[in-house]
């Protein structure tokens, strides 16, 4: 092998660079490493090149292997593995070279990381606008329970989703709430400390668990039951209805490994708008059960068969018709009952204060009265249609 110069390094580096705007709109770190390879080999000598995340498994060694730590800006984001089918490749010169060569890809690695990251993110977290559509589609959650697991499964593809609220006395009650295989015999209520991270649900956190076989104990019951089941992986959400705990949102998997905190961010949004679509539920129940309990009210009715109210308002609807209709005709401007003054501004001003504080009824008017003391009407008769004057 010979030795690396500064142009082989600088030319790495510009192929990476290359290759990781190429990638802008579909970020892979993983595939980003594997295409440096070509650009690579002249310099160490391989069969394959791979990245290797923090939280993976290094894959069975082969006949020789180089490990390398990539350090991002301020953390370590996995490692480089270097890998070769014949034995014996590799010297304590393809360690030094390989280690300058990790730490140039770092930074590059890590920004592919972060920009998957938030691709991914993106495409998980959009599955919260369905979420509230099948949700608004019905008050009842159990109308809509499968429809709402079935949206979700398209980004976090689940083996269970359930909700188990909270009771009275403080214990998990059986669910009517799920999408999945579980019976009724294996949702025994329990309390949380049956559970070993139910101290973690109580302080409303949400629960994360790779995988269960390492992080349950099995004296606790709640624990031994889940891995029974043979639960893996399992996300529990807490369900908080302003500040009292009222339930869980839970996800399990048969498969170790398969959520992540990206995952857990997308069940923390489900599940506060469970909690909104749970509390409307409530609260039109009370509703129907409050309308359900008061009786109806019947109306009064007069002896004609006419409600008593009602009579009372077509009472007062003809006597104020017909009284303004008589007062229009037979005492409006320019009819016989006024005088030719009575239409000037003064008049009207003097009218105005002679009627202040008294009542406007038409027939207790001013000009009604004058109409009377001049003799130009005798008398009134009241009928059904109002008022009608008789001339004399």
């Amino acid at each position: 092998m010979r030795p690396p110069t500064d142009p082989d390094l600088i030319t790495l580096h510009a192929a990476a660079v290359a290759l990781a705007r190429s990638m802008r709109g579909e970020p892979d770190a993983r595939r980003f490493v594997e295409g440096l390879s070509p650009h690579l080999r002249d310099v160490i000598p391989h069969d394959r090149l791979l990245l290797i995340r923090e939280d993976e498994t290094p894959v069975p060694s082969p006949a020789s292997w180089l490990t390398l730590p990539l350090e991002g800006v301020d953390r370590a984001i996995g490692s480089l593995a270097i890998a070769a089918s014949a034995p014996a490749t590799y010297t304590e010169a393809h360690a030094t070279t390989a280690r300058r060569i990790a730490e140039m890809l770092g930074p590059l690695v890590e920004n592919m990381v972060l920009l998957q990251k938030e691709r991914d993110r993106r495409r998980r977290m959009a599955v919260l606008a369905e979420v509230s559509r099948v949700i608004a589609g019905s008050l009842d959650v159990r109308n809509i329970f499968q429809e709402l697991g079935a949206a979700v499964r398209t980004v976090l593809d689940f083996d269970l989703m359930l909700v188990r609220p909270i009771g009275a006395s403080g214990t998990l009650q059986r669910s009517v709430l799920l999408v999945g295989d579980v019976p009724a015999d294996l949702q025994p209520e329990r309390r949380l400390e049956d559970y070993s991270f139910g101290a973690r649900l109580a302080a409303k956190e949400i629960v994360l668990l790779g995988d269960a076989r390492r992080e349950l104990d099995q004296s606790f019951p709640g624990d031994r039951a889940a891995l029974e089941r043979g639960v893996r992986s399992v996300i529990v959400a807490p369900l908080v209805f302003g500040d009292t705990l009222g339930g869980v949102l839970a996800f399990a998997k048969h498969d170790p490994d398969w959520f992540d905190e990206g995952d857990a961010e997308v069940v923390s949004g489900i599940a506060a708008q469970v909690v909104v679509a749970l509390q409307h539920q409530r609260l039109s129940e009370e509703q129907q059960r409050v309308a359900a309990a008061e009786p109806a009210q019947p109306l009064a009715r007069t002896p004609g068969g006419t409600s008593a109210g009602s009579a009372r308002r077509t009472v007062r609807i003809r006597w104020h018709h017909g009284a303004l209709r008589s007062h229009s005709r037979g005492l409006g401007p320019g009819s016989p009952g006024r005088r030719a003054g009575d239409n000037s501004p003064a008049h009207g001003r003097k009218r105005d204060r002679e009627g202040a504080g008294r009542s406007r009824h038409p027939l207790r008017q001013p000009t009604f009265r004058r109409a009377v003391r001049g003799g130009q009407l005798r008398r009134t008769a009241r009928n059904a249609g109002g008022v009608r004057a008789l001339r004399t």
